[in-house]
């Protein structure tokens, strides 16, 4: 049967292809901590029951020396299974082991595809070349490259018939254990989880003691990330704030400088325009005072604010100006200060002011 026909022989359901997708999450994540390294995470270190064809051995976590149990009927502690929870009391998890002489181990050229292909291909292949119903046994395999151009691949194949598989898992369970792992003969590397009858919560907690100190210390490198990262978002929208702020007594400045800007504008246009209109005034002002005042008198200062002229200098009498500067038009014409006489020339100085109306 070609590898086409394996894959359409069955269409899955939805559960499965859920399930198969879980699986591969969950070996992809057990290969990931597999290959961290031992020093980094250990595999955690269980009792060990190994079934062979006349005794039950186990070695208990952290001892070498072996138990041996008969599997035959009565021994030490009394029957194998009474005696098995006896010697392995206490340990809850345990490693399953397989002699050598149990485990077939055939070796299948396929062509490289999908994993998911590659099992039903090994399925059928498993059934064309085994003398024994592939419904009574259990397997996995190892892919290695068959050819240079990595065409091919060579899958080698452990095989163990289910009825030993299921009557040691048995004894266990009857003990009161679960199956965390299971090792066929001398080889390192554990059986797959998926393909033989291991204990699913008990292969879990194996993998959180082998990677949970690593796994603390991604989540504190995590929590740290995110309270730095909280603080860094803090920062910005404080930031960020400030900056509005900033933009905004920029603008508040803008505007008073505008303002301000237009203001002395103003300033400056209406001095302008005072001064414009103070000028014929000013200069009618100084006419009048030029034919109205006596030939004995001359000014020396004048000044104008608003309507209101003050005019300072000298004059032979001071007597009659506030008469005189009346009968020019002007009004309310008073001094501002005493007279004083000038020695030098024998004039009086005079300091008087009157409001001009035209």
């Amino acid at each position: 049967m070609t590898i086409e026909q394996a894959e359409t022989t069955a269409i899955e359901s939805p559960r499965d292809m859920l399930r198969g997708l879980l699986g591969s999450w969950i070996r992809e994540w057990l290969l990931l901590a597999r290959g961290v390294g031992p020093r980094l995470l250990p595999d955690p270190s269980l009792t060990c029951v190994g079934f062979a064809r006349e005794q039950i051995l186990v070695r208990r976590n952290g001892c070498s020396e072996e138990i041996a149990i008969s599997a035959g009927g009565e021994a030490e502690g009394g029957a194998p299974i009474g005696a098995l929870r006896l010697h392995a009391s206490g340990a809850g998890n345990i490693e399953l082991e397989f002699p050598e002489a149990d485990i077939l181990r055939p070796a299948i050229r396929l062509p490289r595809t999908k994993r998911n292909v590659l099992d039903k291909a090994l399925y059928f292949e498993l059934a064309r070349i085994s003398p024994i119903e592939v419904g009574e046994l259990y397997f996995d395999y190892r892919l290695q490259p068959a050819r240079a151009d990595g065409s091919e691949v060579l899958a080698r194949l452990r095989v163990v018939r289910r009825r030993i598989v299921d009557g040691a898992v048995a004894s266990c369970h009857a003990a009161g254990l679960s199956i965390a792992r299971i090792r066929l003969g001398g080889d390192g590397e554990a059986a797959d989880w998926r393909m033989f009858p291991i204990d699913r919560a008990a292969l879990l907690l194996v993998v959180w003691e082998k990677v949970k100190l690593v796994s603390l210390a991604a989540l504190a490198l995590l929590l740290a990330y995110l309270v730095a990262l909280a603080a860094y978002s803090r920062g910005n929208a404080r930031l960020a704030d400030i900056s509005v702020r900033i933009a905004a007594a920029q603008a508040d400045a803008a505007e008073a400088a505008r303002l301000r800007s237009q203001s002395d504008q103003l300033a400056r246009a209406q001095f302008f325009l005072d001064t414009q209109r103070r000028k014929p005034l000013f200069a009618y002002t100084l006419a009048q005072l030029s034919r109205g005042l006596p030939q004995d008198s001359w000014a020396t200062g004048l000044q104008l604010t608003g309507k209101r002229m003050r005019l300072q200098g000298y004059s032979r009498s001071t007597s009659h100006l506030v008469s005189d500067i009346g009968d020019m038009g002007f009004r309310n014409p008073q001094f501002e200060a005493p007279v004083t006489r000038d020695s030098s020339t024998k004039a009086e100085r005079f300091d008087l002011s009157f409001e001009v109306s035209r």
